[in-house]
């Protein structure tokens, strides 16, 4: 069975709650939401993530879903690459560069149409990990 971590070094007075995240697929989501860790005491979260719809916080872990997950069949079972890091780890940014007024062809008024630019860039690979592993 694939399970190996490829690297992850946060210093552990560093991280702050929320301030990690994983990224999990669909597969572990339902298995997470149909096991004992429903419940608020575990989560720590303020509803049990079975009547909020979301994943909430395991440790000190935000915990998201996603399906573009790459995955692979390693034998007789699927093999899923989960990313796992701290936030400080990656850096966004967007901004409206050109907007213009036009008129409305369906209703009487106005419109405003924009153009948004944005982007991604990894700032500190050291603080992001890489979780090849199997939910069998």
């Amino acid at each position: 069975m694939p399970t190996q971590i490829l690297f992850f070094c946060i210093p552990v007075t560093l991280i702050l709650p929320h301030a990690v995240f994983i990224v999990i697929p669909p597969a572990f989501a339902t298995r997470l939401k149909t096991s004992d860790l429903r419940a608020v005491s575990v989560t720590g979260d303020a509803k049990s993530p079975l009547r909020n719809g979301a994943l909430g916080s395991l440790d000190r872990f935000l915990v998201l879903q996603s399906n573009l997950l790459s995955h692979a069949i390693d034998g007789q079972v699927d093999a899923y690459n989960v990313v796992f890091g701290w936030n400080q780890a990656l850096a966004f940014a967007s901004t409206i560069t050109k907007t213009e007024k036009i008129r409305s062809e369906t209703f009487f008024g106005n419109l405003t149409r924009g153009l948004v630019v944005y982007g991604y860039q990894v700032i500190n690979p050291e603080a992001l990990g890489l979780l090849y592993c199997d939910f069998a």
